[in-house]
């Protein structure tokens, strides 16, 4: 198991949508990010990820498929 000692920000020149109430989590070295509710466009449907161990990472959209959770 590993253990996050520390945080630290990553910067990438484009970001997904800022939101709130997600489900976030890290899986074979990538952080992954899920759906979620923007203050504009209310409910998110979209999946996305990015590598923490690339020296520049840059987000992935994962396409997904089914109606947007609750």
């Amino acid at each position: 198991m590993n253990i996050i000692e520390s945080w630290c920000e990553i910067r990438t020149k484009s970001t997904p949508k800022r939101r709130c109430h997600h489900t976030s989590f890290i899986y074979k070295d990538y952080l992954y990010v899920f759906g979620g509710i923007d203050i504009n466009e209310g409910k998110l449907n979209d999946f996305n990820r990015i590598s923490l161990t690339h020296e520049e990472p840059v987000w992935e959209s994962i396409h997904s498929k089914g109606a947007v959770p609750g």
